[in-house]
């Protein structure tokens, strides 16, 4: 558990060094960008049969 919390703060810290001013939304929130090949979405009002 506590080597999975250091992974986890030795990657934040590095995305950050890397990218020093990210992106930002004008409300100040980060944009957020998914490196996956495949993100399954919901759209609203669309149901599955």
């Amino acid at each position: 558990m506590l080597a999975e919390k250091f992974l986890l703060i030795l990657e934040t810290l590095i995305s950050h060094l890397a990218d020093p001013q990210p992106a930002r939304h004008p409300d100040g929130a980060p944009k957020v960008v998914s490196k996956a090949r495949f993100v399954p979405i919901k759209l609203p009002g669309t149901a599955r049969t």
